[in-house]
């Protein structure tokens, strides 16, 4: 079901979800990390997409850039500001939009829960080799041995949580015969945002910044920051399509009621 909007009210949904990825940002940074500072588990990328998957790749873009500066000057980190991170935010709110058209080209393809399997087996195979084939954990030291077990059950539990809330989500959308953006399309462009966007360009935009402007002169290998994505890239990934798709649910519910 596609929402037809007029430019005032697009302007307030964008200014609402503006605010609530500030304070989804703010409340992200608060959390401490301290073995791992440079990652993070965040609801404001699945705000972001939605946002492009709402009501267009300008607003998706704004939500995204908005959302990551706000905050930084909210929260300080002591160093120059990383505007790569905002032109990182700025194609995540542009991308979702552009996937959505290719994967309706495709519905075959990106509408079969096998697609699904595919791309929640491909990020726990990775997160298993980050685990056990890298020294990416080491500064845990002993307590890994624990820790990298209780990870791998808690993200296949939430595998199968947000398989079975897919395919519930799924069925109910195909009986109310809605046409709308699917659960195992949106599962697909959460996947290539997670993985092109989130895991791979923002480690770039890291190691950019620590590189090039920073002034605390530590910089370290492209590889480490890759890998800290990588880390927290399976959680993130069920969180985004999660969130993702309650919010497109939460819309055609509220619209349909508007229009009845």
């Amino acid at each position: 079901m596609k929402i037809t909007m007029s430019p005032v009210r697009k302007m307030a949904f964008g200014a609402m979800l503006i605010a609530l990825a500030v304070v989804f940002t703010c409340i992200a940074k608060a959390v401490p990390m301290n073995l791992f500072p440079l990652l993070r588990f965040s609801p404001t990328p699945a705000l972001v997409v939605f946002s492009s998957l709402f009501i267009g790749p300008i607003y998706g873009a704004l939500v995204g850039v908005l959302g990551d500066l706000l905050p930084a000057f909210i929260f300080p980190s002591g160093g120059d500001y990383n505007f790569y991170l905002s032109f990182v935010y700025a194609l995540l709110g542009t991308l979702p939009w552009c996937l959505e058209k290719f994967t309706k080209r495709f519905p075959k393809l990106f509408s079969s829960p096998i697609s699904l399997l595919i791309e929640m087996v491909v990020l726990l195979a990775v997160q298993i080799g980050v685990y056990y084939g890298t020294d990416a954990l080491s500064p845990l030291g002993d307590a890994f041995s624990y820790l990298a077990p209780i990870f791998l059950i808690i993200t296949f539990l939430l595998d199968v949580g947000v398989i079975f809330y897919l395919y519930k989500r799924n069925k109910n959308l195909e009986k109310r015969k809605i046409t709308a953006q699917k659960p195992y399309e949106t599962a697909f462009i959460c996947f290539f945002c997670q993985v092109v966007i989130m895991d791979v360009l923002k480690s770039l935009a890291f190691y950019a910044y620590y590189s090039t402007i920073a002034t605390s002169g530590n910089v370290v290998l492209f590889q480490t920051y890759y890998l800290m994505q990588l880390i927290g890239s399976p959680i993130n990934f069920l969180i985004m399509i999660f969130l993702t798709d309650l919010f497109l649910s939460i819309q055609e519910n509220m619209f349909s009621h508007f229009h009845q």
